[in-house]
């Protein structure tokens, strides 16, 4: 016997092994931990400090001009929380409900109302 005839049968004994098992064996689902992600890569078309990032009407570092249309004294915090959030652009357009009638379409409600439910991170390179 060669060497690849013997390589071939040690691999053939190997798998006639091992597979009873492979095939009967169970797969169970993940327990529910509450949890639920929403990432957002909108490259190159979405402006985060239009709301979790705002830096208020700062000039900007290359001389363009401010950086948002709201003054930096408006941007709005949760007590406790690092998150940081910008001034709803109209109030008139908070009109929409999520659960029952409380109006959730404004920054200021969503944020109070999920604060301590939220995890916001700003930052991420995604150019790897």
């Amino acid at each position: 016997m060669n060497r690849r005839n013997f390589v071939k049968l040690l691999g053939a004994s190997g798998l006639a092994i091992s597979a009873p098992y492979g095939l009967s064996s169970k797969a169970f689902a993940a327990e529910d931990v509450s949890q639920f992600f929403v990432m957002v890569h909108a490259g190159g078309g979405w402006d985060p400090t239009s709301l979790c990032d705002p830096k208020g009407n700062a000039d900007r570092s290359d001389g363009r001009g401010p950086v948002n249309n709201f003054l930096a004294s408006q941007i709005q915090t949760i007590g406790g929380s690092p998150i940081r959030y910008a001034p709803f652009p109209d109030p008139t357009l908070a009109t929409s409900t999520l659960r029952g009638d409380t109006a959730l379409a404004s920054f200021d409600n969503f944020f109070t109302t999920y604060a301590s439910d939220l995890r916001v991170i700003n930052g991420v390179d995604t150019n790897t």
